[in-house]
């Protein structure tokens, strides 16, 4: 009878080691499951769509695991369901904003490399020493010059609006402003050597070498 009893002994310490092995193993798991969905709770927030989708696949296979037949882990699954299903939906809206975000950076970007007032004006008759008159402000050019540069800076601005909405990076946004500071003493550059220009013309004594200067600035200038 004491050799039949050692031997049920042993084998309820072998089943109790068994049962506080697998106790273990499911207590590491839930917490690593935990761990896992705080850390997604917290790049929900920040908005990384690379970070909530590294954050998602780990919960996702720690709900799609064994719970072992434990009631506490499929008590607790509803809850990562809505979690999985919150960071899904997140992880769409992040996609999308940032898709925008893409399109409108490249599109702000087009703009800033675009010459407005060259392509206003290539299409005009280019003025010469001979036939200074083709700039003056009666003349199609040097107006529609100018306009294009007004143009520009209402589509750029319209776009750096869109931008900030969109959350573009602040560094393409003062990259952007900084083209638009050049561009717009380049402007008044050009308006000032038109003006010049006018009114050395509006004068019939005045001298031809003088208007020769001041139309060569203004073809400097790219306004013709």
């Amino acid at each position: 009878g004491g050799i039949g009893g050692g031997g049920v002994g042993e084998a309820e310490d072998a089943l109790l080691a068994e049962a506080e092995k697998q106790l273990k193993s499911i207590r590491r798991e839930r917490y690593q499951r935990e761990a896992a969905e705080r850390r997604l709770q917290f790049v929900l927030k920040a908005h990384d769509h690379g970070e909530i989708e590294r954050s998602l696949r780990q919960v996702r296979a720690f709900a799609e695991a064994p719970s072992g037949g434990v009631p506490t882990a499929r008590q607790e699954a509803p809850q990562s369901a809505r979690l999985v299903e919150a960071a899904t939906s997140m992880l769409r809206q992040v996609g999308e904003s940032n898709a925008k975000k893409n399109q409108v950076t490249t599109a702000l970007m087009d703009c800033l490399h675009s010459d407005a007032s060259a392509a206003a004006s290539s299409s005009a008759a280019a003025p010469s020493a001979a036939n200074p008159g083709a700039v003056v402000g009666a003349s199609p050019q040097a107006s529609t010059g100018l306009k294009a540069d007004k143009d520009w800076f209402k589509d750029v601005a319209n776009m750096l609006l869109e931008a900030r909405q969109c959350g573009v990076a602040p560094s393409i946004l003062e990259q952007a402003k900084r083209e638009v500071r050049g561009r717009q003493h380049e402007h008044r550059e050009r308006a000032r050597a038109c003006e010049e220009l006018q009114r050395s013309l509006s004068h019939r004594d005045a001298a031809p070498q003088e208007v020769l200067i001041k139309l060569r600035k203004v073809q400097r200038l790219g306004i013709v």
